[in-house]
């Protein structure tokens, strides 16, 4: 993927064809948000709520509440002791 907009794609997207689609969609990509860039295992901790929620069903309300506890039990532990 080219990691300018300036950049000549000509020589992938011949090469590639199909690269055109994710090309088109770097417009609509963000940055990672916080909790899994600054939480030790935030991104691990969201997988597995969110595979609860889908794979086995559960609540998703209640879900969200234990991620946020777990979320917010890494930063107390692992994040906030750090900053002083």
């Amino acid at each position: 993927m080219p990691i300018r907009k300036s950049a000549d794609t000509s020589a992938l997207l011949k090469k590639v064809p199909q690269a055109e689609i994710a090309i088109k969609q770097l417009d609509l990509t963000r940055s990672q948000d916080w909790a899994r860039v600054f939480l030790p295992s935030g991104d691990i901790e969201m997988a597995n709520h969110c595979a609860n929620i889908l794979t086995q069903h559960k609540d998703v309300a209640s879900e969200m509440s234990s991620l946020r506890t777990a979320l917010e039990k890494i930063y107390t532990e692992q994040v906030k002791p750090h900053l002083s």
